[in-house]
């Protein structure tokens, strides 16, 4: 049987969900890659290691705690009737 939530409980997302928020977001910086040229040229042209990795570091924080953000930010709840969803950071959608 399915633990099915009761009607006034939201529910999230599995966790595995942050591994999709963080590929979808991975895909958007390759499908947008005529914005990131300039940086990782940037990156290139730069001779010290430390720095670049630690860019690339930050740039790693930055998308797993976005994507960490989105699934702690979206609940949904299953009733008879409707599918209620709430998602946002800063501001909740309904």
């Amino acid at each position: 049987m399915h633990n099915r939530p009761t009607a006034t409980e939201f529910t999230r997302l599995s966790a595995w969900s942050i591994l999709h928020y963080t590929a979808r977001t991975l895909y958007q910086l390759v499908g947008n890659a005529f914005a990131v040229i300039p940086l990782i040229y940037g990156a290139y042209t730069i001779d010290d290691f430390t720095l670049v990795s630690g860019g690339v570091f930050l740039l790693s924080i930055a998308v797993v705690g976005g994507a960490v953000l989105r699934h702690l930010y979206f609940s949904y709840l299953i009733d008879e009737q409707s599918v209620q969803v709430r998602q946002g950071v800063f501001s909740k959608k309904t």
